[in-house]
């Protein structure tokens, strides 16, 4: 007996493209890659659960795997119950992608002492 379902889940790579997602998603990656512009842009990508955003996503990142121009980074805003906590943690992750450190050693062992301060008894 053969299984006549799929799975609702993305897809990684163009070739297992069953849905013709990838020349849309080829557009959109020479959209990003081919800019001249040094202003921000932003690229919405809209529609239903189950629809394919995440393999077109996907697919966008596989063409811009090469271009050494284009540095990509998947980031999840919905994982976040405070504004403070997204944007600690996505400048984190670009820094990371980036090779950078933002919080030093030093940075670390004062948040250790702080946390660690209400517990600590004057003599």
């Amino acid at each position: 007996m053969t299984d006549n379902y799929t799975s609702d889940s993305p897809v990684f790579k163009h070739k297992d493209d069953k849905f013709n997602r990838w020349l849309f998603s080829k557009r959109i990656a020479d959209v990003i890659a081919n800019r001249n512009d040094s202003s921000s842009i932003v690229i919405g990508l809209y529609g239903a659960w189950g629809n394919g955003k995440t393999s077109v996503l996907n697919f966008i990142e596989e063409s811009l795997t090469d271009n050494q121009d284009v540095l990509c980074i998947k980031f999840n805003p919905w994982r976040f119950g405070t504004e403070e906590e997204l944007l600690k943690a996505f400048f984190l992750d670009i820094a990371h992608a980036i090779e950078v450190e933002l919080i030093t050693k030093t940075d670390k062992a004062k948040d250790a002492v702080k946390s660690l301060a209400p517990y600590i008894k004057a003599f």
